[in-house]
């Protein structure tokens, strides 16, 4: 009897761990991380109304939990050394 109330018990869990996944998805890290850039095409900075703007946005974006990173202070590379992706968006 103890046996299988355990099994019925182990079987519920499952259960109930795969609908809570089917109805809240687990998130990507990937997903809160946000690039703010101060500077337009050539490298200049932008006017101070823009630059507030973004400010701005980046501290709304850090409170709601966002990771946010200065493009300035990210390494660049040469685009003829980037490794060519494809993201497949598709799901089955």
């Amino acid at each position: 009897m103890m046996l299988k109330t355990a099994a019925i018990a182990l079987v519920c869990g499952f259960l109930g761990a795969a609908l809570y996944g089917r109805i809240f998805p687990a998130q990507s890290p990937y997903d809160y991380i946000a690039v703010a850039k101060f500077t337009d095409e050539a490298g200049n900075l932008l006017p101070p109304a823009q630059i507030e703007l973004i400010q701005r946005r980046a501290e709304n974006m850090a409170k709601a939990g966002y990771v946010i990173l200065n493009s300035s202070s990210m390494y660049s590379y040469p685009s003829g050394l980037s490794v060519p992706q494809n993201v497949v968006t598709e799901t089955k």
